[in-house]
């Protein structure tokens, strides 16, 4: 688009400022002031005496002797200083002299002077002499209050107004023009400045009406020019150039005027008589070139090529004479008129001429756009290129000229055999204009082309989601079947099955196979097979075949997969397609739980192609057969072709399976390095590092797991249930191997009815008597816990109770002991001891014990989360002593209850117990069986970070009935009748 340049001169007429007082008299006057007090005939001897001087100062002044006069007016005034007339006039003289402070000491000491308009109104034009604008104000104000006639009121308004323009307050010259106005509506000068003030402040609706009634009222050409500078303004171009080709008839200057105007009102062949007219007026070369350039903007408008380079042409020796920015509107114009006359090679150099005097980054746009396609069009395809790439890199470009130089920079690039390139180009147009799906198309073509297919895919299907046509959707399909997936464009792709009866038989075909692989994307399989048979019907090929049976085994449809495949010819197939035929035969096995088969066929599959896929396959129904060592080459082999985190995890599973714990845990760690996100691996690194006593490494697994359930989100109550039991399992994992020192402290007391009490100290079978103890075990590293295997050394103190005084203990009776634990077996909590015995107090024995323990619980542990679960708690246990007073005992305990869960806190075991002791030789007569009921009271004190608590307080209460089996005297020393009571504390 050509820019036409208009330039306005508006026609300011300013006023010069003179002082506004009495003019000097021909003949010197009479003072009309008051006498002086001396008498009349004192003053008549004055004015006498002055009257020469005031007379001599008016003749010297109308001789221009103004020196002269001023001297004569000191004179006479110092006789007759009163007269306010003569002080005016000789301070009018002093302005005119330049004698700005002198004139202003005139008025120093003279009284009433604020009442004398000639006075104030000279002292105020003196002020604005000074540049003391403020003051002259304030001067005119009191010279418009002291005013006695309209002329004197309208000589101080303007002299206000004046001083208003000068300070730039708007408000000021509105309101002393507006007064002026008033008292003379029609002044000529007044009219005028009005015009103009309401021009500056943007009024042109009132700029206009004023100006129309300033020509009407006072026609001439100054005042026509200024109505047709307002008619301009305000948008009014026809009128305005009515009016400026009226007052050319005679000033011809305004012709130019005219044909702005006339151009602006798209009048154009009346704005080219205009311009042409003043053309032959002789002006001069800055004119003549302004000229020309309006000129060929007007043709270029018209699509006048021919005539507007003409006029370019003409003015490109005038350019110097223009600015710098309207020779770069020269220079573009004149190749952009050279373009449109076809001469491409002659729009070139003005182009490069145009760039180099641009100013503003904005110009240089469109003109690397012209030279790109001056470029483009003489054949010079990397130039043009070159230029798209400058224009949309241009600073401060507009976001639809960026858009259009980077999609011609696709289409040159495309041209270019750059496809990469162009799509690139075409990515970032569609990032400045916005989705528009002719450039969408092309950056599809352009990705499509380079084999960017994934690219092309998501162009494809945001060009048919904004109007889908069958072109494409058959692109959408082909791409489609480039990627070897479905897209997301079925609908599309459905709507072109409208047209499908004008494809030729072959792209019938092609458009059922992409249906197909749509429909697959789709998780649709019954129509995918439907797709894939209507292609088979229009010609049969193995490898349709083969995704027809591969679409009905995922429908469910495994008999018509199986006819489908069998129809297949043995010989002659591709690999790909035999390899994908065996690998489905696999699947229908596996669906009917023939793994030996399926394994079979994936051992054929493998014989015509090595991949990662099939191996892993084969390892997993190897697995399944519980053919682990085979299955553990497999996952190897795929390894080894595609080294994935799920390969490694696999790998790792059947690693575990076989026993091989190490090298388990460095394939799941592989798996986690590969898939940091591969969380749930974490608890099968632990494991695995636990079984092969990597006790530290299981710990920092362990945890990472934790953190993992933790972060885990769950969607119903029920997830979240079983989250929170996984927690709890890993955490007492985590106890468990964190856990290398514990202690039991424990206190037993029975009343009485419970048979004899005077034993031996040391039985510690005797622990459910009244008695007290306590234990510590102390887990070595590396020897202590190996894979649930715990070897402990222990140490213990106990005593009993004191006959008399049940709540102290029997000094005598203390007995102590060290020795070795050690639980064999992992899954069994049987634990065999040596301990060696010794005396604390005099009644304690010092001997060897042997020891073998066995426990079974259900519900003895916290269930987090649970109210209430069965707890079932069995214990026997085994002792013998090497000593003189050698004795075997056997212990054993059954509870049965139901625990309570309350906050994970504190467990309530309500519950009935039996237990029996038999000792041989029982010389204390301690061999007993009990039944009862009991309740316990379990508190759990606050855990470590990621573990389960270790410690607990429980109170244990049960009620005993019983016999003794030995006891010899009365019977009812033989009977057990009594409330046990139990504290014990572990850490």
């Amino acid at each position: 688009m050509f820019k036409i340049y208009i330039f306005l001169f508006v026609l300011v007429l300013a006023t010069t400022p003179l002082p506004v007082c009495a003019r000097a008299d021909a003949a010197p006057h009479a003072a009309q002031s008051a006498p002086s007090g001396n008498g009349g005939l004192g003053d008549q001897l004055r004015q006498f005496k002055g009257y020469p001087h005031l007379d001599m100062a008016y003749r010297k002044m109308r001789a221009g002797e103004n020196s002269a006069a001023a001297e004569e007016f000191r004179q006479y005034l110092a006789i007759i200083p009163q007269d306010a007339k003569a002080r005016a006039d000789f301070m009018n003289l002093l302005y005119r002299m330049g004698e700005y402070d002198a004139a202003l000491a005139l008025l120093q000491g003279q009284p009433d002077t604020q009442k004398i308009f000639a006075l104030q109104q000279t002292r105020g034009m003196v002020l604005v002499k000074l540049g003391d604008n403020d003051q002259a104000l304030a001067a005119f104000a009191t010279a418009l209050d002291a005013a006695g006639t309209d002329a004197e009121r309208i000589a101080a308004l303007r002299a206000l107004v004046l001083v208003g323009k000068q300070d730039g307050d708007e408000e000021v010259v509105a309101r002393y023009l507006t007064q002026a106005r008033a008292l003379a509506p029609d002044d000529e000068d007044l009219l005028r400045e009005q015009a103009l003030f309401y021009e500056h402040k943007g009024n042109y609706k009132e700029a206009v009406r004023l100006s129309a009634r300033l020509e009407k009222l006072h026609p001439g050409p100054e005042n026509a020019a200024v109505l047709a500078n307002s008619l301009f303004l305000a948008s009014r171009y026809a009128e305005a150039a009515a009016v400026y080709a009226k007052i050319a008839a005679k000033e011809p200057q305004m012709l130019y005027r005219a044909g702005q105007s006339f151009a602006a009102a798209h009048q154009e062949q009346q704005a080219i008589d205009m311009f042409t007219a003043f053309l032959r007026t002789g002006v001069s070369p800055l004119r003549k070139a302004e000229t020309l350039l309006a000129l060929g903007n007007i043709y270029a408008t018209q699509g006048d090529a021919p005539q507007a380079y003409a006029a370019f042409h003409e003015a490109v020796p005038l350019a110097a004479a223009l600015p710098q920015k309207a020779q770069a509107q020269l220079a573009a114009g004149l190749a952009f008129a050279a373009m449109g006359s076809g001469k491409p090679a002659e729009a070139v150099a003005p182009l490069q001429t145009a760039l180099r005097l641009a100013v503003y980054p904005g110009e240089k746009v469109s003109i690397f756009m012209q030279l790109a396609q001056a470029h483009a069009a003489l054949g010079d395809t990397a130039k043009a290129a070159k230029a798209w790439r400058q224009a949309a890199a241009c600073p401060g470009a507009a976001r639809e000229d960026v858009a259009l130089a980077e999609e011609s920079l696709g289409y040159a690039l495309t041209d270019m055999g750059d496809h990469v390139g162009a799509e690139r180009a075409f990515g970032r147009a569609l990032e400045a204009a916005g989705p528009r799906r002719r450039i969408v198309l092309a950056a599809a073509h352009a990705a499509y082309a380079a084999g960017l297919y994934e690219k092309a895919l998501e162009h494809f299907a945001q060009a048919a989601a904004m109007h889908p046509t069958t072109d494409t959707s058959l692109a959408l399909g082909r791409t489609y079947e480039k990627l070897g997936k479905p897209g997301l464009a079925l609908v599309n792709y459905r709507q072109a099955a409208q047209g499908i009866a004008a494809m030729s038989q072959e792209e019938q075909r092609k458009f059922y196979l992409s249906l197909g692989f749509l429909q697959m994307g789709q998780a649709d399989y019954a129509a995918a097979a439907e797709a894939f048979g209507q292609a088979l019907t229009l010609g049969y090929d193995p490898a349709t075949a083969a995704r027809l049976g591969h679409a009905e085994l995922l429908a469910g449809q495994t008999e018509a997969a199986r006819q489908t495949f069998a129809a297949m010819p043995d010989k002659g197939l591709p690999v790909s397609v035999q390899v994908q035929r065996l690998a489905d035969l696999a699947s229908i096995a596996i669906a009917n739980g023939q793994y030996e088969e399926a394994e079979a066929l994936v051992a054929a599959s493998l014989r015509l192609k090595k991949d990662a896929a099939l191996f892993s396959r084969q390892g997993d129904l190897l697995r399944r057969l519980q053919r682990t060592p085979e299955a553990i080459a497999a996952y190897r082999e795929a390894l080894r072709m595609d080294n994935t985190a799920a390969g490694q995890a696999a790998l790792g599973y059947a690693l575990s399976d076989a026993g091989q714990y190490a090298a388990a845990a460095d394939a799941f760690e592989q798996a986690l390095a590969a898939d940091p996100d591969a969380a749930h691996l974490w608890e099968d690194l632990g494991y695995a590092s636990m079984h092969e006593v990597r006790n530290a490494q299981s710990v920092a697994a362990f945890k990472k797991a934790i953190d993992a359930a933790v972060a885990q989100g769950a969607e119903t109550g029920a997830e979240q249930v079983e989250i929170d039991k996984k927690i709890f399992r890993l955490r007492r994992e985590v106890t468990k191997l964190q856990t290398n020192l514990s202690a039991t402290a424990y206190l037993s007391y029975l009343p009485d009815g419970a048979g004899p009490s005077r034993w031996a100290g040391g039985d510690t079978a005797r622990t459910i008597r009244s008695g007290g103890g306590a234990e510590v075990a102390w887990t070595p590293p590396v020897l202590g816990l190996r894979d649930d295997r715990l070897l402990q050394v222990i140490g213990r103190v106990s005593a009993n109770l004191n006959e008399d005084d049940s709540f102290s203990f029997d000094e005598d009776s203390w007995q102590g002991a060290v020795g070795l634990r050690y639980k064999p077996f992992k899954s069994q909590n049987f634990n065999v001891g040596a301990e060696r015995l010794f005396h604390l107090g005099d009644k304690a024995e010092d001997t060897w014990l042997l020891r073998a323990m066995y426990s079974w619980t259900d519900g003895y542990d916290l269930s987090p989360g649970v109210p209430y679960w069965n707890y079932t708690f069995f214990f026997g246990e085994y002792d013998y002593y090497t000593s003189e007073n050698a004795r075997s005992v056997v212990y054993g305990e059954v509870r049965q209850g139901m625990t309570f869960n309350v906050y994970d806190r504190f467990l309530v075991t309500p519950h009935v117990v039996a237990d029996s002791r038999i000792t041989e030789p029982d010389r204390d007569q301690t061999s007993l069986v009990e039944f009862g009921a009991g309740l316990s009271l379990r508190f759990f004190l606050p855990a470590f970070n990621y573990e389960v608590p270790r410690s607990s307080v429980e109170v244990l209460l049960q009620y005993k009935r019983g016999t003794l089996f030995h006891v010899q005297g009365d019977d009812k020393n033989s009977l057990i009748d009594s409330l046990f009571l139990t504290t014990s504390i572990t850490f």
